[in-house]
């Protein structure tokens, strides 16, 4: 029949009846999910680590939907980009920096997906525009997280295990199972066209931080001997893995940690003592073993400088474009933009992302927007820094190690975009220093200090 619609022709009414049956039930499912991402941000804790532990597992896997490519991680960053509008809407009467921060850069965002849409096609910037999802869904979304004792107990330990996860898929990586790195990198059948690096950056990243976040259970935990071997693990793989940069934030977060907590500082040396040992014997005895890294591809690591210059000759290529102009500068390029130049080494023709998250925003939101990023990444540093000389047992498990994490994921961002789980911890931390009882004295503070007009609880609400 001329005209007929595409669902009438495969099943007829019938057909048709059941496809938009289904189509409704899941619509309903998916606002559901909206609904309790708004009320439950544990549950958006969940999802995110969840989606991010699968992508890190067993790759990226892509559908198209309306022309798009779409993976579970998006669909999770969109729910969690809806909700976040519904929390911010219920907690606009305390406006406060971080959340000024936030909302500026969501804004430039908007005039940057418009621009981009009136210059190119709504697929070139919807599939750009999957990126910056989970930035904004970070920023917004757990930056209204509640963050009274429970809830940080119940943070701290889910990004524990999200740590252990990863570890558990390096060790299966390594035994030569097809998950972790090559999974990741599509196209590379085994670990050693990898350089036998079983996880991406990221991954590696993520271990690292659960070091100084298990560190801070081990300073308060009596006779917990599981406390105490936790960090050696995260050490020990966060090393074994063999990323610089990953290397570089775990020398930050050492060199300031005795400024920071000479008392976590003294527990944290034997864990070093103790991972210095394992991980030497990983080297000399594993490197026989199927997929054991060898003392050349550590030495290769540590001393092999090209893939720096390639990102300081993007950057410069980046920023310095001949079509940057000032309202470039100031706003950013539209998004669907790309990222296209020509490595000045190699001459050859780029269109990958800059290996910067302070780069990556300057160009997609500029100056203005990159300068609230920065901000919001290194507010929380100082404020937490204040608050440990007051109070280091505030915030569970330590203001220390919530400190060094916030420094090593500004580090990190240097050289790599930031993933979801790390904006997730930085809307955390912000959220948890514009608490008025965290910013007061913690958990001592004087609650018959506060106004009528503000009920205590409403701030972790």
């Amino acid at each position: 029949m001329v005209g007929e619609p595409n669902w009438l022709r495969g099943g007829g009414v019938a057909g048709g009846i059941m496809f938009l049956t289904i189509a409704s039930v899941a619509f309903i499912a998916v606002l559901f999910y909206v609904y309790q991402l708004s009320q439950h941000v544990t549950l958006g804790f969940v999802s995110l680590l969840g989606v991010e532990l699968l992508n890190f597992t067993f790759g990226t896997s892509q559908g198209l939907l309306a022309g798009f490519h779409l993976d579970p991680f998006d669909f999770v960053g969109i729910c969690l980009l809806l909700a976040s509008g519904t929390r911010t809407a219920r907690s606009m009467n305390r406006l406060h920096a971080s959340r000024l921060f936030a909302l500026v850069c969501m804004a430039l965002l908007m005039v940057s997906v418009a621009r981009g849409l009136v210059t190119y096609d709504l697929k070139t910037v919807g599939d750009e525009g999957r990126g910056l999802v989970a930035s904004v869904a970070g920023m917004l979304y757990f930056l209204t997280a509640p963050t009274d004792p429970k809830s940080m107990r119940r943070y701290t330990w889910l990004y524990l295990y999200f740590g252990l996860a990863l570890c558990v898929v390096a060790v299966l990586a390594t035994a030569g199972l097809n998950v972790g790195g090559t999974a990741w990198a599509r196209g590379s059948d085994n670990l050693a066209a990898l350089g036998g690096r079983a996880l991406p950056a990221s991954a590696a990243a993520a271990i690292s931080t659960c070091v100084f976040l298990s560190l801070g259970l081990a300073r308060n935990a009596k006779r917990k001997w599981a406390y105490s071997l936790m960090p050696t693990i995260f050490l020990v793989f966060a090393i074994y893995l063999r990323h610089r940069t990953v290397w570089t934030t775990l020398a930050v977060g050492v060199a300031a940690l005795p400024f920071v907590d000479g008392r976590l500082f003294r527990r944290l040396v034997p864990t070093l003592a103790v991972g210095a040992v394992l991980l030497a014997c990983l080297v000399v005895y594993g490197q026989s073993l199927q997929g054991g890294v060898s003392t050349d591809q550590f030495s290769e690591s540590a001393h092999n400088d090209a893939t720096f210059l390639w990102r300081l000759n993007g950057w410069k290529d980046l920023v310095m474009d001949d079509e940057q102009s000032i309202l470039t500068v100031l706003i950013g390029k539209s998004v669907g933009s790309g990222f296209h130049r020509i490595d000045s080494v190699t001459g050859r023709s780029l269109e990958v992302a800059p290996h910067s998250e302070y780069i990556s925003m300057y160009l997609r939101v500029g100056v203005i927007g990159a300068v609230c990023v920065l901000l919001f990444i290194l507010r929380p540093i100082n404020r937490l820094w204040h608050l440990s000389r007051l109070d280091n047992a505030a915030v569970y498990p330590s203001v220390s190690s919530w400190t060094i994490t916030v420094l090593m994921i500004a580090v990190y961002a240097i050289t790599y975009g930031l993933d979801a789980h790390s904006f997730a911890l930085l809307g955390i931390c912000n959220a948890m220093i514009s608490n008025p009882l965290t910013v007061r004295g913690g958990v001592n503070a004087d609650i018959g200090a506060w106004p009528l007009s503000m009920d205590p609880r409403s701030a972790i609400a």
